[in-house]
């Protein structure tokens, strides 16, 4: 910006307003006002937060008083080893963030399924965020059953080749257990 007198008297100005507005000088740093109780709860997709690390994300949840986040892959790899998982575990659980669910997580096979639901049960989830294939729907179903731990099938809509709508995996699950469901990104 050039340095001159119609400068200096909009940044003064724009300054003076600034003080005079409640709140607005120190918006940036002010910490976030109580939540509203709102009557459903509401949780976070770690992917919406991609470029920080697991830390900055639950700082932001905690500002936001967000309580429950779902991790995914960057924030907590499906191939960490139990300490690691431990780890992020213990991190959430400091923050007062409950870890209920990861994902999304892809299954194009039995061994696949497997790790994400051995993932889920070290780490405490209670949903999978999952793209499983169709032909292991009731493969998934039976892990569901005995694991007791959730499925939403998430689908990215008409481009993803394996569930472009909702519908498309509503058909495919509705008459299997009522633990497998759908995730809607709203």
């Amino acid at each position: 910006m050039q340095a001159n007198r119609r400068n200096f008297l909009k940044l003064t100005g724009l300054g003076m307003a600034a003080v005079a507005l409640p709140g607005v000088a120190h918006s940036a740093v002010a910490p976030a006002k109580k939540p509203v109780s709102l009557p459903l709860q509401l949780g976070l997709a770690s992917y919406t937060l991609r470029k920080m690390n697991i830390d900055d994300a639950l700082a932001v949840c905690q500002r936001l008083g967000i309580k429950h986040i779902s991790l995914k892959d960057f924030h907590l790899k499906l191939t960490a080893s139990d300490a690691e998982i431990a780890e992020v575990v213990k991190k959430c659980k400091d923050a007062g963030v409950d870890l209920g669910s990861g994902g999304v997580i892809y299954m194009k096979s039995e061994a696949e399924v497997d790790a994400a639901f051995a993932y889920a049960r070290k780490a405490g989830m209670n949903m999978i965020i999952g793209v499983p294939q169709h032909a292991l729907l009731p493969y998934v179903e039976k892990k569901v059953k005995e694991t007791n731990i959730r499925l939403a099938i998430h689908n990215h809509g008409p481009g993803d080749l394996v569930y472009p709508s909702c519908e498309s995996a509503y058909v495919r699950i509705k008459d299997m257990d009522a633990r497998m469901g759908l995730c809607l990104d709203i």
